[in-house]
């Protein structure tokens, strides 16, 4: 988890640039081109950003993650001083040299920052949806029957992993990619075909954000 949240925190740098790619952020605004799929990114990021957690409050995935961590005994001050850094203007990069991020996770993190600003929206869609949205929620559950096997009791954990599979994007992502036709998902499957190497993923790090940074899918 000390690992992970890193890539929590990297997933909302391409759902942001997504936002602003399929919808409108600017000042004047005008509708969206593609109603269906401004729609569907605006509902993901209301829940990423604001979800309700068990006492009826607004809070953040990335802040629901943190509290799931403050509840197994993981450490968050790396990532909170990494945050920090960050926060005031130090690069990503930097701010994770700094606070002594792995070095497979700072290539995993630094790969999705130079996409989120840099890749086309093809390449933001396929690394969004088929490296991310399509595996966390198989991802989460296998964690959540390891709770109830477990009978865990706390609150946060079983939150985290029920407001992170409750949003089923994978059956709506051809709502998102139809102005593409099927670039996207041939975009993902050279991806997968050259391994570690395209331009969905980085060298010698997942593909996606899962229980392991270290191997390729």
């Amino acid at each position: 988890m000390d690992d992970h949240v890193l890539a929590v925190w990297d997933f909302m740098s391409l759902l942001k640039r997504l936002q602003q790619d399929l919808t409108c952020t600017k000042v004047p605004w005008f509708p969206a081109d593609n109603a269906r799929a401004a729609r569907l990114i605006n509902d993901i990021v209301i829940g990423e950003e604001t979800d309700v957690d068990p006492d009826g409050s607004y809070v953040s995935h990335l802040d629901l993650y943190l509290r799931a961590m403050a509840d197994v005994g993981a450490s968050t001050r790396q990532f909170d001083t990494f945050r920090s850094l960050a926060r005031v203007g130090t690069s990503v990069e930097a701010a994770m040299v700094r606070t002594g991020v792995p070095p497979h996770v700072q290539a995993f993190v630094a790969h999705t920052m130079v996409l989120a600003r840099s890749g086309s929206t093809e390449e933001v869609l396929a690394a969004f949806f088929y490296g991310r949205e399509d595996i966390i929620p198989e991802m989460f559950a296998g964690c959540k029957r390891r709770c109830l096997a477990r009978g865990t009791t706390t609150t946060t954990i079983p939150c985290v992993i029920s407001s992170t599979t409750s949003n089923d994007t994978s059956s709506s992502m051809a709502t998102a990619t139809v102005q593409w036709g099927g670039s996207c998902s041939k975009v993902w499957s050279r991806t997968r075909r050259r391994g570690t190497n395209g331009p969905c993923a980085p060298r010698a790090t997942a593909s996606r954000p899962g229980s392991s940074f270290g191997t390729a899918h």
